[in-house]
């Protein structure tokens, strides 16, 4: 489109690298996506499983959500964005840096008695996460 065009020329430089995908509802699907493999990841955390573990879930998570996308979105071109930041790198972060996903999925797991808000008030500043909300959209959804 010509706003990409134009966002390009003003981002796109030789010390910093945008690229503009086909799809933006791809972009989307993995940004609230993400969420549930992150949710995933800190499960395993707080279960004690290690790094091996918790890549399984993104790499299956990162195929999970690309049979998603291409099952009910089929008219979209899905597989650029797993390639870009938007898809793989924001899983990655998510899955195993400091997301407020996988830290109250941690705790969850460490203590699935305690409440969703709970575990949210002394995990992710009070906050229940995207992930939990999305689980619910998606299983309505399918």
């Amino acid at each position: 489109t010509e706003t990409a065009s134009v966002l390009l020329d003003i981002f796109n430089k030789p010390n910093f690298s945008v690229t503009a995908l086909p799809s933006m509802l791809a972009v989307e699907l993995f940004a609230v996506l993400k969420s549930i493999v992150a949710l995933a990841s800190g499960i395993s955390d707080g279960a004690g499983f290690g790094f091996n573990t918790k890549a399984a879930i993104a790499r299956l998570g990162a195929v999970e959500i690309s049979k998603f996308a291409v099952h009910f979105y089929p008219q979209h071109t899905i597989a650029p964005a797993l390639q870009e930041a938007c898809g793989w790198t924001d899983l990655i972060v998510s899955s195993f840096g400091n997301s407020r996903n996988r830290r109250w999925a941690e705790a969850f797991a460490r203590d699935p008695s305690r409440s969703d808000q709970a575990i949210a008030d002394d995990s992710v500043d009070g906050r229940v996460p995207t992930g939990i909300r999305t689980i619910n959209d998606i299983a309505a959804f399918i």
